[in-house]
């Protein structure tokens, strides 16, 4: 990851990238703002790309916030590979 971007400068560049928008704001939702399946699993791979973590895909489900996903991916760094092991059960 370039040191110089944030977490949520990483997602919101692959959200904009994926959605073909030109910006974000935390509180919008990926599907509603144009988002599909296969544009989901290009988003998780874009930023798989850029960050050292599996892209989590649960909060798509549970909130499809880009917020939501900024904040998932946060936890997911700070956790390492514990949170990895906890989500396989």
């Amino acid at each position: 990851m370039n040191s110089d971007l944030s977490v949520e400068d990483v997602v919101r560049t692959a959200w904009c990238e994926v959605l073909t928008l030109p910006g974000a704001d935390l509180g919008d939702n990926f599907f509603t703002s144009g988002g599909h399946s296969f544009a989901a699993v290009e988003l998780m791979a874009k930023v798989e790309e850029s960050l050292p973590i599996e892209f989590p895909f649960q909060p798509f489900l549970m909130d499809g916030s880009l917020g939501a996903l900024v904040h998932e991916c946060e936890l997911r760094l700070t956790a390492g590979p514990r949170l990895l092991e906890e989500d396989r059960g």
